[in-house]
């Protein structure tokens, strides 16, 4: 996750934590996982894919975006957000991965190549 965020705020624009997204498959996420906790108090937009009224929104959102933990709908979710300057998938299993990655061609951050 230190990889991602360092990737968000070398991306031109981003000065502030408010300006960096995350998407994650469910809010349950966001309380176990101590990053997520931070950026969101930090400010950063922390959202799912169904979106309640309860939970920001990417709607509008145009800087990184950090997908953690995606799932299949969490990373076509991403995809939608055509105004992020770019999208980080930080997942612990990452097999399931690899035709997103063939397919997008991403830079690689960390952790074991695909």
């Amino acid at each position: 996750m230190r990889q991602a965020v360092k990737w968000c705020f070398r991306q031109p624009g981003t000065v502030s934590w408010e300006a960096i997204g995350v998407l994650v498959p469910h809010l349950d996420l966001v309380e176990a996982t101590p990053w997520l906790r931070r950026l969101r108090v930090r400010g950063s937009r922390v959202a799912t894919p169904a979106g309640t009224c309860t939970e920001p929104t990417l709607e509008g959102f145009t800087g990184p975006l950090i997908t953690f933990h995606p799932d299949p709908a969490t990373l076509e979710a991403a995809e939608q957000v055509h105004e992020a300057r770019g999208i980080v998938a930080v997942a612990g299993d990452n097999g399931w991965l690899r035709p997103w990655v063939v397919t997008h061609q991403p830079e690689r951050l960390g952790g074991v190549p695909l």
